[in-house]
């Protein structure tokens, strides 16, 4: 297998001929490009270089002047080829290595770069509706039950996670009721919070009181009850059905 990689390694500027020089104490470091050795020490330096990471690797060094040229300035492209096998497969492992190249008395570190680099996560897919902003809220383990077509399966799993801590809201994530539609309903209703799977059901509405049974505290909900909230689908809620239906339309 055969590697190539390549780095421009740009060349000090220098005065035109004839133009003014500014007095400075210390002048800037210029390159002899005329020295027909040039191109063979810098090779000879990164090969030196690289020979020390990678012992034993084939590495054959070419030095080219770059394809833009500037008054002035010149740059080179420096081509490392690799054809040893497991030398390749060694640097693609590690990270690229610095290579200090020797230009007229002065260093220069570049960086062999083997390709783009990637994360390898895809980014997620953009929220446009308001059922996709729900569900993006709730834990990955909870997520399961929006894909699940068999509402017995649904039941199952949700007595499974309720069963491990989880908050599963019977209507929506069971019965596959609108989430904003579903809160809103309740909201309307006068409901702060709603017992999750597995809890004990709610015995009056809110407002309603009935001589010895315990009335509905929306200030002090149920310890794990759900919190009632439309706040996942805000700037969304015209995505809801009951915005598009043709009573509404």
């Amino acid at each position: 297998m055969i590697t190539t990689n390549r780095v421009v390694v740009p060349e000090f500027s220098r005065p035109e001929r004839g133009a003014a020089r500014t007095a400075s104490a210390n002048p800037p470091a210029t390159l002899a490009t005329s020295n027909p050795t040039f191109a063979q020490q810098m090779a000879a330096s990164i090969e030196g270089y690289l020979g020390q990471a990678a012992s034993g690797s084939h590495l054959q060094i070419d030095i080219a002047p770059g394809a833009v040229q500037t008054s002035g300035s010149r740059q080179f492209v420096v081509t490392v080829t690799d054809s040893d096998v497991h030398a390749t497969a060694t640097a693609l492992s590690a990270p690229p290595p610095a290579i200090p190249a020797v230009m007229g008395g002065m260093m220069y570190s570049g960086t062999v770069e083997a390709g783009p680099k990637s994360s390898g996560k895809a980014a997620p897919a953009p929220i446009t509706n308001e059922v996709d902003a729900y569900w993006a809220t709730q834990p990955a383990e909870v997520q399961c039950l929006r894909t699940m077509a068999d509402l017995g399966e649904r039941v199952e799993k949700g007595k499974e996670l309720a069963q491990q801590g989880h908050l599963v809201d019977y209507d929506i994530m069971v019965w596959h009721q609108d989430p904003f539609m579903t809160m809103h309903i309740r909201e309307g209703e006068g409901y702060t919070w709603t017992p999750a799977m597995g809890q004990p059901g709610i015995t009056l509405a809110p407002g309603v009181a009935y001589p010895g049974m315990q009335g509905y505290d929306a200030s002090h909900p149920l310890a794990g009850a759900i919190r009632v909230t439309t706040e996942f689908a805000k700037g969304l809620e015209d995505t809801a059905p009951w915005f598009n239906s043709p009573k509404n339309g």
